[in-house]
């Protein structure tokens, strides 16, 4: 146990001296399992789970069955995992306290920037004062943004509820590019007129794809010349689908 003890203390140092930048993924688990496992070596335990999970990211989604198979481990492990992984996906939802998005660049970085891995259609509302201050971001709808099942009360609802001055709906297209057709487009109409007629402003309603973003109020008026790429605003993206 001295000899586990000791590197404990010396991962900890290194990562109060330095940082976790650079640290490797089983590097970075090894030292979360450190309180869930305090009497044993937890570097070969970590190499197991990201075997099991196929990634870092996929450790926190495994069910207690999966965490059993590995020698030593159990239903407390699983827990465990279970809690931090949620804490970690909350913690990035959590809008960013005092950040201003009072500008076109500023609004499609946010929304790119949390639509990043998506890999399933559904719409956000996000919601922010009179300052611009982001409130709130929650899922509201998963599927097809267009669909008769979207109604109004799925946005002016939770503006209410939050006191918010101005909303942003943002849909994610993994698959076919990020200009909407017909039906999103009056979907999107038909929405901003009900927040409107509830004293919440309507922001705009953005189509994220990848990389690209595309404002449903411009393709309003340029059907034709609407696509906005994300690698206009962002200089660490290079792609893009309109």
């Amino acid at each position: 146990m001295a000899v586990h003890t000791g590197h404990r203390a010396r991962v900890r140092e290194k990562i109060l001296q330095n940082g976790t930048t650079g640290m490797l993924p089983h590097e970075l688990l090894e030292a979360v399992l450190f309180p869930p496992i305090p009497r044993r070596d937890t570097n070969p335990i970590a190499h197991l789970l990201l075997e099991r999970a196929g990634s870092l990211a996929g450790v926190f989604r495994l069910n207690e069955e999966d965490v059993a198979g590995i020698p030593g481990c159990g239903a407390h492990l699983a827990a465990y995992l279970a809690v931090v992984g949620e804490i970690c996906r909350r913690s990035y939802d959590e809008p960013p306290v005092g950040d201003r998005f009072d500008s076109r660049e500023a609004v499609f970085s946010l929304a790119v920037s949390r639509m990043r891995g998506v890999a399933e259609e559904a719409t956000w509302l996000f919601l922010f004062d009179n300052l611009s201050r982001l409130i709130s971001a929650a899922r509201v709808f998963t599927g097809y943004y267009a669909r008769a099942a979207f109604r109004s009360e799925l946005v002016a609802g939770p503006a209410l509820r939050a006191h918010a001055s101005q909303a942003l709906l943002v849909s994610t297209h993994p698959d076919r590019g990020a200009r909407p057709d017909a039906y999103e487009m009056e979907t999107s109409r038909y929405l901003s007129r009900a927040l409107g007629a509830v004293g919440v402003r309507f922001i705009d309603h953005l189509i994220v794809s990848g990389a690209a973003c595309l404002s449903v109020s411009d393709a309003w008026s340029a059907p034709d010349s609407s696509a906005v790429h994300y690698d206009r605003l962002c200089a660490d993206t290079g792609e893009g689908d309109a």
